[in-house]
């Protein structure tokens, strides 16, 4: 439908919108900013910037729950603030306390190790130069690989703390969220935030090295970012652009995971489900879904 086009519009725009702003956003962060500054330290402000603006952005629709982003809600359950307010208000206060340990281990993690190649070799490290800023092939490239990169990880992860143990001691926690919303996307063990979220959205960057430039770092940082609380926020939007990737996921997808607790392991596609077949459980419930409901076909 038109959601389609608007998602297709918003990713076509995005790719070739970005590689035209790029020298001149780059060249201010250079003219203004050290090299040791963005080395070590831009890229871990800038991811925590990112989380904050897009809580903030999903928070509008959440207040104002007017219809026409009603009629979207991926979960027929309430939202958690209007079926238990006080209990909502317990487990925001929990969640944000969890982000908040989480990022003071987490950030370290990310900055130390910059630190300390800085200072042994930066030929080794991303580019951040001017003259070799990513067009738009490459930039589509190498976030193509940091997507599959990323996928594998996340989903090989994800399944092991879904083992018992691990599950119980660790994964369970996010697993709170019944009903999904933009803050449960972080609201995780800490062994979890490095296992199941750090590695694999680093992974990609790490093997390419000085191949990658560090805009198109922060441009897959954005992305993963993004379709992470795209598909926690509980709502299933037709012009988001994640739905125009080939065997793509969704919020409808992870939504099932957290509603049914079962299956779906994988963050931007389904092959891996697929192939092992773990998202079996998903398809007889759409099949259940669609001969309740024909006209959603």
């Amino acid at each position: 439908g038109s959601g389609l086009y608007v998602a297709l519009i918003l990713a076509v725009g995005f790719f070739a919108v970005v590689p035209c702003m790029a020298p001149t956003i780059w060249g201010w962060c250079q003219a203004n900013f050290s090299e040791k500054f963005l080395r070590v330290y831009f890229s871990t402000i800038f991811t925590k910037a990112i989380v904050v603006l897009t809580i903030l952005g999903f928070y509008v629709p959440y207040r104002i729950e007017h219809p026409f982003f009603e009629k979207y809600k991926a979960n027929p359950r309430p939202w958690p603030w209007n079926e238990n307010r006080e209990k909502w208000n317990a487990q925001l206060k929990r969640t944000f306390y969890q982000m908040l340990f989480n990022s003071s281990i987490v950030c370290p993690l990310m900055i130390i190790p910059n630190y300390i190649q800085f200072y042994k070799d930066t030929t080794v490290m991303w580019r951040i130069d001017m003259e070799t800023l990513p067009g738009g092939q490459e930039l589509f490239l190498h976030i193509l690989f940091c997507m599959l990169v990323e996928d594998t990880g996340f989903y090989f992860s994800h399944r092991l703390l879904h083992t018992k143990w691990l599950y119980r001691q660790v994964h369970k926690k996010h697993h709170e969220y019944f009903v999904t919303v933009s803050v449960a996307t972080e609201y995780c063990h800490l062994v979890e935030a490095i296992l199941g979220n750090l590695i694999p959205t680093a992974l990609g960057p790490m093997i390419l090295g000085n191949k990658i430039h560090m805009v198109t770092v922060l441009v897959w940082t954005f992305i993963r970012l993004t379709e992470a609380y795209d598909g926690h926020c509980g709502y299933d939007f037709p012009w988001s652009p994640f739905r125009l990737l080939p065997l793509s996921a969704g919020e409808e997808y992870h939504d099932f995971h957290h509603s049914h607790n079962i299956g779906n392991f994988s963050s931007f596609f389904t092959h891996w489900d697929t192939f092992f077949g773990t998202n079996l459980h998903y398809h007889k419930f759409l099949q259940k879904k669609l001969s309740v409901h024909p006209k959603q076909q």
